[in-house]
């Protein structure tokens, strides 16, 4: 995932994103925000090798990471289809595993 077609391929691929998939950031918040394919009572992405994240296009980390926390304060929102698909909140998480000291990563919160 070290460019930002690595990251849409991964996440097409681990979320069976569907083949209209338009490579660019507004379909990737439109396939993360429905999967409607991937119904789940939670979202867990795991990231592993962090460092390299983006690491050929780095200025389009910050965007990355905001992405994802916008997407899970949505499926965190009431619209989710949350307890056995009647509505409500679905847990949405996404972990960044580095073993380095040197993954940066922009604060995306305005309280952090």
């Amino acid at each position: 995932m070290r460019s930002l077609e690595g990251v849409y391929r991964e996440y097409l691929r681990e979320f069976s994103f569907p083949e209209y998939f338009g490579w660019n950031w507004a379909a990737f918040d439109e396939c993360m925000k429905e999967l409607e394919g991937q119904p789940a009572h939670a979202y867990l992405t795991i990231i592993t090798r962090g460092g390299e994240v983006l690491s050929d296009e780095p200025e389009e980390l910050s965007t990355f990471l905001r992405r994802l926390e916008e997407i899970g304060r949505r499926w965190s929102g009431a619209f989710a289809v949350g307890p056995a698909w009647g509505g409500g909140e679905v847990p949405f998480h996404t972990v960044v595993i580095d073993g380095s000291d040197t993954l940066d990563v922009p604060t995306t919160r305005e309280d952090a």
